[in-house]
């Protein structure tokens, strides 16, 4: 578990069951932070959450995919390190109030972007696949591939131009 007080902006974007948007729910400078890399903290880490939650503060974070295999006792590789915390919350005493006018005319930037394997690595991926699919060894699968590109500028603008791409 991590405790720290840093800056920092999440944004929570919803619509209302009519499909307006409604106004976000944003969470800057959190009272405590909660992560862990560990599967074996990860019950703990709820746990307190949980507790925040119930004494009225306020949790905005997310869970990895992978920390799901804490909650089902499943056999994972526990020397797998990852750069993204199984699970990150921060703890607020309440929302805050959306960003200036000022911050909506800043710019940004972002570079090509490029797969992180090589053409092959995928086609002989892709081939397990279907070899599995036509194995019957399952029905579907869910291939993705991580992607990385250089970026410059205002990352709130790049966020509402992706939102707002949807």
């Amino acid at each position: 578990m991590t405790n720290m007080n840093d800056a920092l902006f999440l944004q929570f974007d919803f619509k209302s069951t009519s499909g307006a948007a409604e106004a976000p729910l944003i969470f800057t400078q959190p009272v405590q932070v909660i992560s862990t890399y560990a599967f074996e903290e990860v019950a703990a880490c709820l746990k307190v959450i949980d507790r925040k939650v119930a004494a009225g503060y306020y949790a905005a974070g997310y869970c990895s995919y992978e920390m799901t295999y804490a909650l089902q006792n499943a056999a994972t590789d526990t020397q797998q390190h990852s750069k993204m915390p199984l699970l990150w919350f921060g703890i607020f005493d309440k929302p805050a109030s959306p960003p200036s006018a000022e911050a909506k005319n800043k710019t940004y930037s972002v570079g090509s972007w490029q797969p992180k394997i090589t053409k092959s690595a995928y086609e002989d991926a892709f081939s397990n696949i279907m070899e599995a699919i036509k194995q019957k060894e399952t029905s579907q699968i869910n291939y993705t591939i991580p992607f990385e590109a250089s970026f410059s500028g205002d990352s709130y603008r790049f966020y509402k131009h992706l939102r707002n791409a949807q």
